[in-house]
């Protein structure tokens, strides 16, 4: 047994065996284990339904999925969180945090051995293939004993970083308008174990949320919401284009925000070239994770 793989049975103990096998598949074999939950995880669509041009028809999630989305989690992040994540000097132990991840499993925030970084290729990006968006090493995993066990593994080629490459990653992604999230798994201990920088046609877990028409909660609020500046906004459009939840409308050439879809991740506000996008504390929506805060 590597010593990566005792440390993580260690992590989950003698009463834990099962979940110990479970996160041993998942953290070696992740692009296997994702290619067969994700085809058990929704209804098919009633025959006949869905046409090659029309929209994809809005799917229910089966019984398994439901158990999945209370095991398998995450709470979006905005760029500034992530960032603070990723450059964290001391271990984060954060109890009953109901309000920041309002998810059974993480009713623990725990985040052990920051600055121990690792990135790997993104499955959800590997399983698409061909048509998914670049660049692939775009996932970063946190902490120990996590980031020993994938680096150990090489799952996905998986390799450790600097915090200045963690860094350089979330810009990058922030650059292509894509949403950081932090991940948070029963069969990883509950704890915070990734950073992902998702975009919304790859990413398996927002396919999900888009294909029940948000039914699936995989993705916790950050706990901000954007706001537009009809003055401000020269409804070019771009910020509709992108908003990965759909919470972005035109409105006789001004964005509107529909604040119930909207996640609060803000690419809109990285993004927009006139600033008419701001994000605000939303507290219908949860704490944000900021780790100085929370900390």
């Amino acid at each position: 047994m590597k010593p990566s793989t005792r440390a993580f049975f260690h992590l989950h103990g003698w009463r834990h065996p099962f979940r110990f096998l479970h996160g041993y598949i998942y953290g070696r074999w992740i692009n296997t284990y994702l290619k067969v939950i994700t085809g058990k995880v929704f209804k098919r669509s009633p025959k006949g339904t869905a046409t090659r041009t029309g929209p994809r028809p809005v799917q229910s999630q089966t019984a398994m999925g439901r158990w999945f989305e209370e095991r398998y989690h995450s709470k979006v992040l905005t760029r500034e969180d992530a960032g603070k994540i990723v450059k964290l000097n001391k271990p984060l132990r954060v109890n009953n945090p109901e309000r920041v991840i309002p998810f059974e499993i993480a009713n623990r925030i725990v985040l052990d051995t920051p600055g121990s970084l690792a990135v790997l290729r993104c499955p959800c990006r590997e399983i698409r293939g061909d048509t998914a968006c670049g660049p692939l090493e775009v996932c970063m995993v946190v902490g120990k004993p996590f980031v020993d066990f994938v680096v150990e593994h090489q799952t996905n080629g998986a390799r450790a970083i600097s915090r200045e490459e963690a860094t350089g990653i979330l810009e990058t992604a922030k650059n292509r308008g894509w949403v950081h999230t932090a991940w948070f798994k029963d069969a990883m201990a509950g704890r915070v174990y990734a950073i992902c920088n998702c975009c919304s046609c790859c990413c398996i877990p927002t396919r999900a949320m888009k294909r029940t028409g948000l039914e699936a909660k995989y993705l916790a609020p950050s706990g901000y919401v954007a706001v537009m500046d009809p003055e401000a906004c020269a409804g070019c459009g771009g910020c509709e284009k992108i908003c990965a939840f759909g919470a972005m409308n035109d409105d006789n050439g001004v964005v509107v925000i529909d604040t119930e879809k909207c996640f609060g991740c803000g690419v809109c506000a990285n993004l927009c070239p006139n600033g008419a996008a701001t994000m605000v504390l939303a507290p219908g929506k949860g704490i944000p994770f900021d780790v100085e805060m929370l900390g």
